[in-house]
């Protein structure tokens, strides 16, 4: 049932943003999260790190949408973010996938 907001960020903005989320974490405004290591994205050659904020339950969209308001408040993320089920990352469901699986609806919901 678990999904995640899923934020991408620049090596630069990585420790400031990660500490803030952290934060969060510790003060039970978010459930979970992880970060991506500057060894894992330099070994999959990509430009920016993975931040996840989990949720517990991808059916409760209360929750969902207030996760979302507050990394928009208390992070400062403008731009739309993605949410996406654990369930569908289980099985292998990306973009660029999601026409094997015949699934009719986008892996990643913007909100």
């Amino acid at each position: 049932m678990v999904g995640k907001w899923m934020i991408f960020v620049s090596p630069d903005e990585i420790n400031e943003i990660w500490a803030d989320i952290c934060e969060l974490v510790d003060n039970k405004m978010f459930w979970l999260a992880k970060a991506s290591t500057n060894w894992a994205r330099k070994k999959k050659q990509y430009d920016k790190h993975a931040v996840f904020v989990y949720t517990p339950n991808y059916l409760d969209i209360d929750d969902i949408k207030r996760v979302r308001n507050v990394l928009r408040e208390e992070c400062g993320f403008t731009d739309d973010l993605q949410y996406k089920t654990d369930y569908y990352t289980h099985l292998g469901i990306y973009p660029d996938t999601i026409s094997e699986w015949d699934v009719e609806t986008e892996a990643r919901y913007n909100f």
